[in-house]
C-alpha cells in the first residue's frame, strides 16, 4: 500500500498530461480564508490569528498531512490590512513549505467593504526519492535521494463583507512553476507544474431565534482539467458562544460515490477571543474502507481592543 501510494503521488507530481487538485483542503475552510483569499486580510476590525492541523485518512500510510498558520491586521484606519501565512503539508514523498504575504485595501460601499488583496509567496517543494522504491532498476527518473527546490510565486483576491454575508473570488498563485526535477539528462518528456487554482467562497448570518444563529457557508475550488469541487456547510450558533456544523463535499470516486465526504464540525467560542474547534470527515469513496476517517483541529484568537460586553465574536 506504502508503494502504491508513492506511486500515484509521484503520479501527480511529475506528469506529461495528468493533472488534479495539488492545494492542501481543510473542513474548517471558512477560518482558513487568509491562505486562499489575500483580499481577507483587510475585512477585519482587530488582528486575528488562525492555526488548523489536518490528519486526513487516518490509518492510512503515506495519507496527507497539513497545518496552517494565518494572522493578519488591520492598518491605518482599518482601510489597509497586512496579513502572513505559514503553510505545510506531507502527501507521501512530497514535503512543502509555503511562506506567503498579504496586502489588501479596503474601499467602504454603501452596503459592506470590498478589499483587494495580493499575495507574494516562496515555497520549498521537496520529494523523499530516497524513501521510494522503482519498480525497475537503474531507472534514470526517480533519483535516490531528497531533492528540492525554491519557488516564487504571487495572487490576487477580492473579499467582500458585509454584516449578514461574505463573498469572496481569488487565484493565490497565478505562475504555473515548474515542479519537476527532470535535469535534462533524460530523454523522457515527463514534466510537472503548478496549477493555477481558482476559489470562490461565500456565506451568511441568519438569526433564527435571539439565542440561535446559522451560517451558511460555501467554497468552490476549480483547477484546469481537473473536476470541480465544492464544500457545502451549514451551522447553527448557540448562544454566540458554541458552533455545530455540517459539511458536505462534492467530488470524490466516479465509481459508486455520492461524493467525498460529510464532516462534522463543532465549535466553541472561550470569551470574546479565543476559539476551538474540531472536525471530523467521514469518507464517502471506496477509501472508506482503507482509513479511519480524517481529523482536524481549529484554534483561533482575535487581539481585542473592546471590552467583552460590547464587542461580538467574528462571525466573518
Amino acid at each position: 500500500m506504502r508503494r502504491l501510494l508513492c506511486i500515484l503521488a509521484l503520479g501527480l507530481i511529475h506528469q506529461i498530461s495528468i493533472w488534479g487538485q495539488q492545494q492542501a483542503q481543510y473542513t474548517q475552510f471558512m477560518f482558513n480564508k487568509l491562505w486562499m483569499n489575500p483580499g481577507y486580510a483587510a475585512s477585519g476590525d482587530e488582528p486575528c490569528l488562525n492555526i488548523l492541523s489536518r490528519n486526513q485518512w487516518l490509518g492510512f500510510d503515506g495519507a496527507p498531512v497539513s497545518q496552517a498558520i494565518n494572522y493578519h491586521t488591520p492598518l491605518k484606519k482599518q482601510r489597509v490590512g497586512l496579513g502572513i501565512s505559514l503553510n505545510h503539508d506531507q502527501l507521501g514523498p512530497t514535503n512543502t513549505w509555503t511562506l506567503s504575504g498579504n496586502y489588501a485595501y479596503r474601499i467602504p460601499t454603501s452596503v459592506g467593504k470590498l478589499s483587494i488583496g495580493v499575495q507574494g509567496s516562496i515555497t520549498d517543494f521537496g520529494i523523499k526519492f530516497n524513501e521510494l522504491s522503482g519498480l525497475q532498476d537503474g531507472d534514470g527518473i526517480v533519483a535516490d535521494e531528497y531533492q528540492r527546490k525554491l519557488l516564487t510565486n504571487f495572487g490576487a483576491g477580492l473579499y467582500f463583507t458585509t454584516k449578514k454575508y461574505f463573498l469572496g473570488v481569488s487565484i493565490p498563485f497565478l505562475l504555473q512553476n515548474d515542479i519537476s526535477f527532470n535535469d535534462g539528462s533524460t530523454q523522457s518528456a515527463i514534466y510537472g507544474q503548478q496549477v493555477i487554482h481558482w476559489y470562490i467562497m461565500g456565506g451568511a448570518l441568519l438569526r433564527i431565534s435571539q439565542k440561535i444563529k446559522a451560517k451558511p457557508a460555501f467554497l468552490a475550488k476549480f483547477a484546469k482539467n481537473a473536476p470541480s469541487d465544492l464544500d457545502l456547510n451549514f451551522s447553527l450558533i448557540f448562544l454566540d458562544r458554541l458552533w455545530t456544523g455540517l459539511s458536505y463535499r462534492f467530488g470524490g470516486s466516479t465509481r459508486d460515490s455520492f461524493g467525498e465526504s460529510i464532516d462534522l464540525i463543532l465549535q466553541y467560542q472561550l470569551g470574546w477571543s479565543f476559539r476551538l474547534g474540531v472536525a471530523y470527515d467521514y469518507a464517502l469513496t471506496e477509501l472508506q474502507n482503507h482509513n479511519n476517517g480524517s481529523l482536524e483541529f481549529m484554534l483561533q484568537y482575535c487581539f481585542n481592543k473592546k471590552s467583552e460586553e460590547i464587542t461580538n465574536p467574528r462571525f466573518f
